[in-house]
């Protein structure tokens, strides 16, 4: 009985240590590029901001905590997530903000960044 117990205590353990827990921390944007395929929470002011209507999808980019091309990732909303969203681009620009989504990696024709990309209204704040 007591080895039994024993043993079902350990497998139970080992089981808890194994699941994968959700990253929930607030990370700042400069940690961003270690971060590529998890979800993440980014923290961080927007120092400026860019449409790019001839590129596809039309993509708004909010640069974080520096100017582009020295910002450490940037937030893209495409042109009809932003419109469907009811979200205004200019509401952003120095404020600080909080994103949320899955860290991904875009190609710039001066390397790469790290980016989230916004399609819901829960994905990001503006903080007071």
């Amino acid at each position: 009985m007591r080895f039994t117990f024993c043993c079902l205590l350990t497998l139970s353990f080992v089981f808890v240590m194994g699941q994968e827990t959700p990253k929930t921390d607030t990370i700042i944007s400069s940690k961003a590029a270690i971060l590529i395929g998890q979800k993440v929470i980014v923290r961080a002011k927007v120092a400026t901001t860019y449409f790019g209507p001839k590129l596809i999808g039309q993509p708004n980019y909010l640069n974080l905590d520096k100017p582009f091309p020295d910002n450490p990732m940037v937030v893209i909303i495409y042109n009809n997530d932003l419109k469907k969203l009811k979200l205004n681009l200019s509401d952003y620009k120095g404020k600080t903000i909080v994103v949320k989504g899955k860290m991904e990696e875009i190609d710039y024709e001066y390397g790469k960044k790290p980016c989230i990309k916004i399609m819901n209204k829960e994905q990001i704040a503006i903080l007071k």
